[in-house]
Parts: structure tokens; C-alpha cells; sequence
């Protein structure tokens, strides 16, 4: 099974097979594009169809309703018009006996009971006939029902006031000679509502005077259900019939049940606005229109219109709705779609089959080609490729001809660049050293051999931790695994000082630069360039004992000149009180440039000796707030403020991992150097910034001041260079000097720009946190 999908996946990756899918996909397609052209074209068409028929038998249940409602407004108003309605008015006004004819009251009503009795007799969906009186709240004088089909009469001790009955209310509003029709409610018996319910409406004429005064009423309860179901009964149907009201009450006709299902508000135990049918009529807006939703997830089709069928009552209306099944309205359509499906796989099968000979026809010089292709990969020297075909095989044969010649010439010159290449990596002064997933080495050039001691077949396919002192090879495997779970490098792709260890155990110093490549389709081999640094080191050690013996030197010689100074200094003072009186003026002038040599002298000791002991360490470095160190060096710069009446601003700073004190001095000596060379016409404008960079913070101190000629510019911060004579400006060129020894101690880089008799900005560059932390 799994070899015969292999060889039919093979198949249809094959020109033939993509040729005999294609062929297949163009039938299909161009089946499916026609065939569903005329589908939806006949759908729409014979949709249409089926919607003029349903509306055709939509409108004939119209005339059943109008009918039923004109029967209803017929008889009614015949019972208002027989002779013992006037009679029990002329009796009652003449105490009890009719002037016209002397027939007493009972009698009349007696006689219209049996009008009544005969009316209901005759239509089935009448429910009560009663003569109603205005007098007494609306007393009833006569009254038949109808209830389980049987007729009784009832007598004057049973008979209702029916004063509090909206329906009395409103018909006693009725012009004469129109009829009233209620909306649709449950039967009312003594203010309550009947059980088990019965849904009515009632037809209601008002019956007035002789001498014109409203005197009381006839009214016909009539059997909301059995009215409209009536109207159903008649209609021979295939269809879901429902009739609607204006509150949602619904009757439907089921074609598959021989009753009518009547529904009436909430009181039915589902809702109508729980049936999506009525729900969608109900939402509607439109007075005739077909919607097509879903039924219990059937697709359904229904057709409406609103219709006035209550006489003298324009706005109220009852909706007719015919609905059918979707399928079954496109019956025919499904037959021609069915027969479509048909054609189309006969279509498919045709095309499969031509495409299948024609591709094997087309295919055969490519496997022959192909059959040659591969015997040249697996060394015949000679092609025998159809070159001279004239079609496009042909161009294709003469096309890789040229490329298997243009291949072996590109073969001699990568031999030859392999070649020098190699050259280039056995003679390079750097090892190379390249390793797989497995930390196995894979190459191992000869400077690797006078490195490490060990020769390639010795070394080759041994894990690189043999080249490692012990400590470093624990933890290279976790470090590999890490790297490729989670991607996140250490040393890939960076350079840094490790040790390595040779073949007879020695451990030295190395610079290791590694680079993830890729070769041969391998997934990660790593490439390490190392360099033996014993030497650098050695001398680098060599050299920092040199410094540190010279600034010890200049500790020590800075201290010991401290005391011939203070001697001369003392001396000179002594010799001036005692014999100060018998010097002349040149005596007492030389003594003063004594005294003021011998004190420069002390103080620019002081200065060198202040100066070897800032240092490049990163001893005392501690993270702060630069703000907090700026202040402190403006505090002690604050008389020095006042005096020149000098403004000082700054920007908001950052945190630094630096030696606190030491900024503080650096901002102090810059800051006092900018109050120092202020000009005498101008107060003094200084302004302290700083800017983020991607590895440092950049801060600047601009001033206002007398500004230094570029060519001074490289000058200013060697130790005792001075541009100016001390009378002048005081000082000893010590300042800046130090001021450049501090930032280098950070890591850092010192430098100015000035335009003479304008000002200078002094910048300077502090590594960031976590850069200060690698100097440190």
C-alpha cells in the first residue's frame, strides 16, 4: 500500500502526470464554470417561477377571508334589523307591553332568542349572540351561547353586566349604520377569562332609538380559530398556509395535517416571536414581499402579503403567508444539476484518458533524456542527448550540452581556487579550527598544528574540549546545548581572550573569534580563528608593572621632594623675619622670588603627586545619580558663582557606574575652568548636556567665554601647558590634564570645540551601565 502511494506520488510529479492533471483540472473546471453558469441561471429562473405560483395561490385565500368577514358584517347587521329589537325598546319604555302591537317585553325577547338560536345554528363559528341594553352597567337582555356544539339559552337570572368590556365601550362609539369589529381576545364570563381559553372577536352593531339615543347593542362573539381555520379547510393546498394579525396571533394550515394548529400570544407554549416564520413576516417592513430564511435549519421560501379585510377599518390588517420548502420548490433544477454532475464526470474521464496518451507520447524523449543525464552523473564520459530535435526537447538537449561544458570548465577553475585556498589556510599565521552540531572537529590548519602541537589526523574527529584546559571544557557542551534549544549566543559571532591547552598540557593564553557557517548542506558547523597571545600577554604584564613601578616612583619622588621645598620655603621665611630689616630692596625682592618659586614649586609637586594617583583602575566604581554629583560640584563652585555672577544650567541626567567622586571633580574643574577664562564685559553663561548614544552617554560643557585658538586645541590637556601668563589668569595647567586622566579612568574619550572670543563646549563620553561593567 504505502509503496503504491510512493509511486503514484512519483507519477504525478512527473511532467506526464502534471500534464494528465492539468488536462483533468482544465475539463473539470471548464464543466464546473459552464455547468454552474446555467445552474444559477435556471435556479433564479425557475425560483421565479415557483414564487408567481405561490403568490397566485396566496391570493386566492383573499376572497375566502373578505367572504368570511362580509358573512360576518351580513348577519349582524340582519339581526340588528329584525322586528323584536325595536319591540323590546317599545316595550321597555311603555312598562313592559309595546304600544303597536301589545306583545309584552319577555315576549320579544323570547322571539329574538329564537332568531339567535337559528343564526348560531347556522354558522359554526359563532360562539355567543347577545342583546346588550346600556342601562344597569350594560345588562345582557338576551343571550344564546354555544359551547362543545351544543346551543342553550340562557336565562334572565345568568345574564352579565358587561359595562367594564372594552368591546362595549368602543362599539358604543360606532356611528349608526357601521359595525364595530373587535381585535382579538380571550373570552371574558363575569370579568374573568374563560377556561380552557377561547380567542374571539367580536361584531358588534349599535341600536338606538326611535327618537335617536343610543339604547344598546347586538353583538356576535365569533371563534377567532375556527373563522380562519374555516378558510383553510376550504383551500385544497400543497403548502404551509399561515394567517396573521397585527399582535402576532397566528393560524397555520399544515398540508400534512388534517386541523388547522392555532397559536394565539403567550399564552400558546411557543411564542410567535419565537417562530422564525412569523418573526420574519413580523420584521418586514415591506406590505407584500418573499423572504427566504431557515426553518429548524430547513431552507424555506415564503410569500406575504398585508390585507385589509375588516370592513370601515382601514388599519387593521390581517397577513397572509403561503411558505414552502426550498428543495422542493427547485425539485427540477436538482434533476438538471444531478444530470450535470453526470456529464461533467464523463467530461473528466474522457479528458484523463486523451491527456494520459498524449503525455506519454511527449514524455518519452524526456525519460530517455533523462536515462542519459544520469549515467553522465554517474561517470560515463559521452552524452547521447537527441541535440538535433527541432522542437523544444531539442533546445533543451543543446541547452545542457552547453551547461555540461560550462560546467567542467567552472570544475577546473573551483579545483584551482580550492587549491590556493587551501594554500592560503595552511600558511595563514591564525589557527582555523571548524566543528559540527557534536563539537567534533572537522578541519585543522598548520598554524593550528604549531599552536596546539597535535597534527591533523591526530586532532580530526576528537571533540574540541581536548584543545581545552578543563575548566572551560565543562562547560562548552552545556553551552552548545543551550545555544541550539534556545539561540541566545554567548560567544558566537563575538571575539575574546580564553586559554587553550596544548598537546603536552601546557595552558596558555588565546584570542578566540567564533562564527557560525554553513557547508555541504550540513545544518551548523561553527568556525573558530585562534591566536596564540602568550607573548602579548607577557608583554602586556611587562608593562603594567613598568606603570606601576613609575607611578610608585612618582608618589614617592613627588613625597620626598615635599621636604627640601618646605625647608627652603621654612628657611627663607627665617631669614626674612630676622634680617629682613637690614636687607635694601633687591635683597628683599630676591628673597620674594625664593619664596614664591619655592611655594609654585611645592604646589605643582602637590599636583603631580594628586595626578599619579588617579590611575586607570576601576577601584571605587559604584552606580549613582549624576544629578546628585553635579550639585555637589556646583556647591563648591558657589561663591565663585555669585561672585561673577554667573549662570549655571543643566538637563536632566542619568544614572552612572563610575567613581562618584572623581565625576565630581571632572564637573567641578570643567565648570571652574569655564568661570576662570570669562570675559570682563559679559557674565559668565554655562550649560551642562547630555546626549544618549548607543554605548555611552555624551556630555558637554558649553560657556560663553574668551574661547582657545584652534592650533591650541590638542594642547590644553597636557599636564602643566599653559596659554596664558599667570598674571593673567591663575593656575598651573593642571585641570584639564586631570580632567582627561578621569574620563579615560572611566573608559572614555575627552575633547573640545571653541571659536576664539565666542566660547568652548568641552565634551566628554561616559560608558553606560552595563558597558562600565565590562571596564570595570
Amino acid at each position: 500500500m504505502e509503496k503504491n502511494r510512493s509511486s503514484l506520488a512519483h507519477y504525478f510529479s512527473s511532467v506526464g502526470g502534471k500534464i494528465l492533471l492539468f488536462a483533468c483540472l482544465t475539463a473539470f473546471l471548464t464543466s464546473i464554470m459552464i455547468g454552474g453558469y446555467f445552474y444559477v441561471k435556471t435556479t433564479g429562473q425557475e425560483m421565479r417561477i415557483q414564487i408567481s405560483d405561490l403568490a397566485t395561490e396566496r391570493k386566492s385565500v383573499t376572497p375566502l377571508l373578505q367572504s368570511a368577514f362580509n358573512e360576518l358584517n351580513t348577519n349582524i347587521n340582519v339581526l340588528a334589523r329584525t322586528p323584536p329589537v325595536q319591540g323590546i325598546i317599545r316595550a321597555t319604555e311603555n312598562n313592559g307591553i309595546d304600544p303597536q302591537d301589545g306583545s309584552t317585553t319577555q315576549l320579544w325577547k323570547s322571539r329574538l332568542e329564537t332568531i339567535f338560536t337559528s343564526m348560531i345554528g347556522v354558522v359554526d363559528s359563532y360562539v355567543q349572540i347577545r342583546y346588550i341594553g346600556m342601562e344597569d352597567n350594560a345588562r345582557e337582555l338576551v343571550r344564546i351561547n354555544r359551547k362543545n356544539d351544543i346551543i342553550t339559552r340562557v336565562p334572565s337570572e345568568a345574564l352579565q353586566q358587561k359595562g367594564e368590556e372594552f368591546y362595549v365601550r368602543e362599539a358604543a362609539q360606532t356611528p349608526p349604520g357601521k359595525t364595530y369589529f373587535s381585535t382579538v381576545s380571550l373570552n371574558r364570563e363575569h370579568g374573568k377569562v374563560e377556561e380552557p381559553f377561547l380567542p374571539v372577536i367580536r361584531a358588534a352593531v349599535p341600536i338606538y332609538k326611535e327618537n335617536g339615543p343610543l339604547f344598546g347593542m347586538i353583538v356576535i362573539n365569533v371563534s377567532y380559530e375556527k373563522i380562519l381555520g374555516g378558510v383553510l379547510k376550504k383551500l385544497k393546498s400543497s403548502r404551509d398556509l399561515y394567517i396573521i394579525n397585527q399582535k402576532g396571533d397566528f393560524i397555520v394550515y399544515k398540508n400534512k395535517e388534517s386541523a388547522p394548529h392555532f397559536h394565539f400570544g403567550g399564552l400558546d407554549k411557543t411564542p410567535p416571536a419565537e417562530n422564525p416564520i412569523i418573526a420574519a413576516i413580523l420584521k418586514s417592513p415591506e406590505k407584500q414581499d418573499t423572504l427566504h430564511i431557515e426553518d429548524d435549519g430547513i431552507p424555506v421560501v415564503i410569500n406575504y402579503s398585508k390585507n385589509n379585510f375588516i370592513p370601515f377599518e382601514e388599519n387593521r390588517t390581517l397577513t397572509i403567508a403561503i411558505v414552502a420548502p426550498r428543495d422542493i420548490l427547485l425539485g427540477p433544477v436538482y434533476k438538471i444539476r444531478n444530470n450535470f454532475i453526470l456529464l461533467t464526470t464523463m467530461m473528466v474521464l474522457l479528458a484523463s484518458a486523451s491527456a494520459a496518451l498524449f503525455s506519454n507520447l511527449l514524455v518519452q524523449p524526456l525519460n530517455k533524456m533523462i536515462a542519459e543525464i544520469r549515467a553522465y552523473g554517474h561517470g560515463r564520459e559521452k552524452l547521447d542527448l537527441p541535440v538535433t530535435a527541432t522542437d523544444e526537447i531539442g533546445e533543451l538537449a543543446r541547452a545542457f550540452d552547453d551547461m555540461k561544458m560550462n560546467l567542467e570548465q567552472a570544475r577546473l577553475a573551483e579545483t584551482k581556487v580550492l587549491t590556493r585556498l587551501q594554500a592560503i589556510v595552511d600558511n595563514t599565521v591564525d589557527g582555523l579550527i571548524t566543528i559540527n552540531e557534536k563539537a567534533e572537529i572537522i578541519d585543522y590548519n598548520k598554524a593550528c598544528e604549531k599552536i596546539f602541537g597535535y597534527t591533523p589526523e591526530e586532532i580530526i574527529g576528537k571533540n574540541i574540549k581536548t584543545l581545552m584546559p578543563d575548566h572551560y571544557a565543562e562547560k562548552h557542551e552545556d553551552y552548545l546545548k543551550n545555544y541550539h534549544e534556545t539561540g541566545v549566543a554567548k560567544i558566537i559571532g563575538k571575539g575574546r581572550e580564553v586559554e587553550g591547552k596544548r598537546k603536552d598540557g601546557t595552558i596558555f593564553p588565546l584570542d578566540l573569534s567564533v562564527s557560525e557557517v554553513s557547508r555541504n548542506g550540513e545544518k551548523r558547523l561553527y568556525s573558530g580563528i585562534v591566536r596564540d597571545i602568550t607573548l602579548r600577554k607577557q608583554a602586556e604584564e611587562e608593562i603594567m608593572r613598568s606603570n606601576e613601578e613609575l607611578e610608585h616612583f612618582a608618589y614617592i619622588a613627588s613625597h620626598d621632594l615635599q621636604e627640601p621645598l618646605r625647608m627652603v620655603s621654612n628657611f627663607t621665611r627665617i631669614l626674612d623675619e630676622e634680617y629682613g630689616e637690614n636687607m635694601d630692596q633687591q635683597a628683599r625682592q630676591y628673597m620674594n622670588f625664593i619664596t614664591e618659586a619655592a611655594q609654585r614649586m611645592q604646589h605643582m609637586v602637590s599636583d603631580l603627586l594628586e595626578y599619579s594617583r588617579i590611575g586607570s583602575s576601576s577601584a571605587g566604581f559604584e552606580e549613582f545619580e549624576s544629578r546628585e554629583q553635579i550639585g555637589i560640584a556646583l556647591q563648591l563652585l558657589k561663591d565663585t558663582i555669585e561672585e561673577t555672577g554667573a549662570t549655571v544650567t543643566s538637563e536632566p541626567m542619568p544614572a552612572l557606574l563610575a567613581s562618584p567622586v572623581r565625576f565630581s571633580r571632572l564637573i567641578q574643574n570643567l565648570v571652574g575652568n569655564a568661570l576662570k577664562y570669562s570675559p570682563k564685559d559679559r557674565p559668565p553663561v554655562i550649560h551642562i548636556a547630555v546626549t544618549e548614544e548607543a554605548e555611552n552617554w555624551l556630555f558637554s560643557v558649553k560657556d560663553n567665554g574668551i574661547g582657545i585658538r584652534e592650533e591650541f586645541l590638542e594642547q590644553i590637556f597636557i599636564i602643566f601647558r599653559r596659554l596664558h601668563g599667570k598674571n593673567e589668569y591663575a593656575g598651573r595647567g593642571m585641570g584639564l590634564a586631570v580632567c582627561k586622566k578621569i574620563v579615560e579612568s572611566f573608559g572614555g574619550k575627552i575633547w573640545a570645540e571653541s571659536e576664539f572670543g565666542k566660547g568652548s563646549t568641552f565634551f566628554f563620553t561616559i560608558p553606560k551601565p552595563q558597558q562600565a561593567r565590562k571596564v570595570a
